[in-house]
């Protein structure tokens, strides 16, 4: 199930549980993806989206430090962001259709709920690489 081999993406996961990143880790490596960075909250991330390339963020809802959609907000419009078209995956254990809007207004690209299946979260990312939408968006809720 090597899907994201031939895109050889870099993944931000950012998180705060450490078992969740683990999972995360051995779903996307399943899936063919060999760099992942991890941060437990949104300062630790923008010091990687800074200082290393990154294709795509895998996101929790409910990080520290600075809300998940006010890091979503400074990765699209920060005058000093390296990559304001990062594709963005926000995971939730408890998506509602107000948390769901405000993500997509701003800038998330892809709901996933959690738990997550190897299945659906690799074929979210894939989606995302390709450059396509995800089909299921307004189905999360």
């Amino acid at each position: 199930m090597l899907i994201l081999e031939q895109h050889d993406p870099t993944i931000l996961i950012v998180e705060p549980s450490r078992h969740f990143v683990s999972l995360l880790r051995q779903m996307l490596s399943v899936g063919g993806v060999k760099h992942a960075y991890h941060a437990a909250d949104a300062y630790g991330a923008l010091e990687i989206i800074k200082t290393h390339h990154v294709d795509l963020m895998l996101l929790d809802s409910e990080i520290s430090g600075i809300t998940a959609l006010e890091l979503t907000n400074v990765v699209r419009t920060a005058s000093d962001s390296p990559n304001k078209g990062l594709p963005i995956v926000f995971l939730s254990d408890r998506p509602t259709r107000r948390q769901i809007d405000n993500a997509t207004k701003a800038g998330v690209n892809c709901y996933v709920r959690k738990p997550v299946s190897a299945q659906t979260l690799l074929e979210r990312v894939k989606w995302l690489l390709d450059g396509e939408e995800d089909p299921d968006i307004e189905s999360a809720a």
